[in-house]
């Protein structure tokens, strides 16, 4: 994986304070925090370079820390945003996420103690998936949603580029046809 330098990112965050009237922007790389000592260093500079600037960024549960999230919060970042995926740690370690929703759900309200927004995305209808894991997710979707967390939940939907996906069970899913992506805040009733 290739990173741009620490000054290089500088360099393009003057540009759009310099160039725009936009104060705040997206980091839209969910590897952000995965070199430690870079986003240190970055966040760092970012306190230094004072552009009157405020930023989101994606972050990994397994990537985030009391001491991290409150160096991004003095730095400028107003939100942060999860790729959670399931409330089941069975489809959970299925599709490799490497974490279980115990710690996605520590990660969560981490984070919510030093964020002023705090978003969580999910997805459900994976083909492996049950009913009484849709149920979890869900169960998780609001529980999330009364500690103060946004929500984000899309239905699988797999990429139209990709011909076959395998299933947890080892059957081939035919993926010729091509779905629309639906993505959708879940509100409460």
């Amino acid at each position: 994986m290739v990173f741009q330098s620490v000054d290089r990112v500088i360099k393009e965050v003057k540009f759009i304070s310099d160039h725009s009237r936009k104060r705040v922007f997206l980091f839209q790389d969910d590897q952000i925090t995965l070199r430690r000592d870079r986003a240190k260093t970055l966040f760092e500079r970012l306190m230094d370079e004072d552009l009157g600037m405020l930023w989101k960024c994606f972050v990994r549960v397994d990537l985030v820390d009391e001491e991290l999230l409150a160096l991004m919060r003095e730095s400028g970042c107003v939100q942060v945003r999860f790729g959670i995926e399931s409330g089941s740690n069975r489809v959970l370690k299925a599709i490799k996420k490497g974490f279980t929703i115990e710690e996605a759900h520590r990660a969560v309200r981490l984070a919510i103690k030093y964020m002023p927004s705090v978003h969580a995305s999910f997805i459900w209808g994976y083909p492996f998936e049950t009913l009484q894991e849709c149920k979890e997710t869900m169960k998780w979707v609001h529980r999330l949603q009364d500690e103060g967390c946004t929500v984000l939940i899309s239905s699988c939907r797999p990429c139209p580029t990709a011909r076959y996906t395998r299933t947890t069970e080892g059957h081939w899913i035919s993926m010729r046809t091509s779905w629309p992506i639906s993505i959708f805040p879940v509100g409460r009733t």
